[in-house]
C-alpha cells in the first residue's frame, strides 16, 4: 500500500481523482508487465521531496517550460535562442 503525497502547485481539480485517504494498492492485471519495484517508488518519493524542499522543482519547471517554448521560434529570426538555452 502506498500513500499519495501532493505538493504546492498540484491542480486542485485533480484532487477529486485521488482516494480520500490518499492510499493506493498497486495490482498487476497484465502479466506481461511487472509492477514498479518498491525501492524505485521510494526513490521517486525521496527525489520529489528533495526537489520541493530545496525549491529545485520550480527551477526544473522553468526549464521544461522553456524547452516546450523553444520549438516556437519566431519566423523572422528574432528569437534569442542563447537566452533560452542558458538563461534558466
Amino acid at each position: 500500500m502506498y500513500r499519495i503525497k501532493t505538493y504546492r502547485g498540484f491542480p486542485p481539480l485533480c484532487l477529486a481523482w485521488l482516494p480520500e485517504n490518499r492510499l493506493v494498492t498497486l495490482e498487476n492485471h497484465f502479466p506481461a508487465h511487472q509492477l514498479p519495484h518498491p525501492i524505485l517508488l521510494q526513490l521517486h518519493a525521496a527525489i520529489a521531496q528533495i526537489l520541493h524542499a530545496t525549491g529545485m522543482c520550480e527551477y526544473l519547471e522553468r526549464i521544461f517550460r522553456g524547452q516546450e517554448e523553444l520549438w516556437c521560434l519566431a519566423s523572422d529570426g528574432t528569437t534569442d535562442v542563447a537566452s533560452r538555452l542558458i538563461g534558466f
